[in-house]
Formats: C-alpha cells, structure tokens, sequence
C-alpha cells in the first residue's frame, strides 16, 4: 500500500515495480502452509498472518553484559585454533560446578580480519591458567540484533544479516560502528539432537551490534 501511494503510474519502472509485488503476494497465498483445514476464510487469515508479519517482529533486541570470554586465539581461516579450543572447552565445562542452564549459548563465533574467532564466557576471576593458556579478555556487551538462521548455510545466514540490515533502518537503532569488528556474531542455540532431529538442521543465532540513534540520546 506504501509504495501504491508513492508510484507515479506515468512511469514505466513504477508500473513494472507494482506488478512485480503483485505476484509475490499471489505466491505467498498460493504457497501458505496450513493444516488441513480449507476454509477460504481461514486461509484468508493465515495469508493475512503472512503478511503482517511486520507487526509481529521476528528480530529480537538483547542487551548482553560485559563479561570475562576466553578467545580462541588469532583469526583461524583453517578451523584448527577453533578445534584445539573445542577439545579445551569440552574440558573446561566437565569441571564447572554448577552446570549452565541449557536454553542459549554461552560461546559466540565471529568473523575477523578473514578468519574466525571464537569466544565463550568465563567466570570473572578467571586467568589465562584456568583456561589452557588462552586468554581471558573483556567483552564490552552492549546491544544487538538477532534472528535466528541455519547453522552452517551460509545462504541463510547471508539472508538474515540481510534482513537484519534492513530492519535496522526502520527502527530507531543504527549499526554500531565502533564493535565493527564483531559483525556477524554467532552461535547454535541449544544444539540438542532432538531439535535437529524435527528441524533438520541446528538452529544458528545471528547477533549484529547496534545502538540507539545519536537523535535519540537528545
């Protein structure tokens, strides 16, 4: 409807641009899943569900705390810092006392002068001698973007950064520039086998710094 009312029909791209829309809304209606029940009036809801999807936001904004991470090292294009660092880790978490609550991730992934870096929380009194000799580093925290994408496909990832970006700009967020550095942050949620036994692949969450415009601050 926005964009109907900004179209000048005397433009050939604008004209080209509705038709265009108008056959993605046919393909979502044609393609909405529903269970079995062919009612046109509950189809009708369902596809009305659809596209509304904009009031009813899939990505979330957390505020994660400044905490104490053991990093992997330096930026690892070949995965092997990343490995050694998994076998430290499995046995790291065999000692806590006190198990992790199993619902979110305490590790996060990111890319990193074309490598990748990989982090997980520690207590805060830990050194670099609990943990394996890696070292123990501030994370600063702050505010993110999420939304959830498929571990491993970078195509679905590529896809909710995208998305991500896109929603930015209609919020009164912006990218943060200054943790530029930890774009595309990541980690599986939970990566239980039952999950991805009904899902077909572990869910992988996509973090992007943001904070609050610099209007919004006045």
């Amino acid at each position: 409807m926005r964009q109907i009312e900004k179209a000048d029909f005397g433009k050939e791209s604008d004209v080209k641009l509705l038709y265009k829309k108008a056959k993605e809304i046919e393909s979502q209606i044609v393609n909405v899943d529903y269970d079995g029940n062919a009612a046109n009036m509950n189809r009708l809801f369902e596809v009305t569900e659809k596209l509304n999807a904009g009031k009813m936001p899939e990505i979330r904004v957390i505020k994660l705390p400044k905490c104490k991470v053991a990093i992997s090292g330096e930026p690892d294009p070949e995965w092997s810092n990343i490995e050694n660092f998994s076998r430290w880790w499995g046995e790291y978490d065999k000692k806590r006392h006190s198990p992790q609550l199993a619902y979110s991730s305490i590790d996060f992934l990111y890319a990193e002068r074309g490598g990748l870096v990989w982090c997980i929380l520690v207590e805060d009194d830990a050194a670099s001698e609990d943990c394996g000799g890696y070292d123990v580093v501030d994370f600063e925290g702050g505010l993110y973007a999420v939304h959830t994408s498929i571990d491993g496909d970078m195509e679905s990832q590529g896809l909710v950064i995208k998305k991500i970006m896109q929603w930015i700009e209609t919020t009164g967020f912006e990218l943060d520039q200054s943790r530029s550095g930890r774009h595309h942050m990541g980690h599986m949620i939970n990566p239980s086998p039952e999950i991805k036994k009904g899902l077909g692949y572990h869910q992988y969450e996509m973090f992007i710094p943001i904070r609050l415009k610099e209007e919004k601050y006045i």
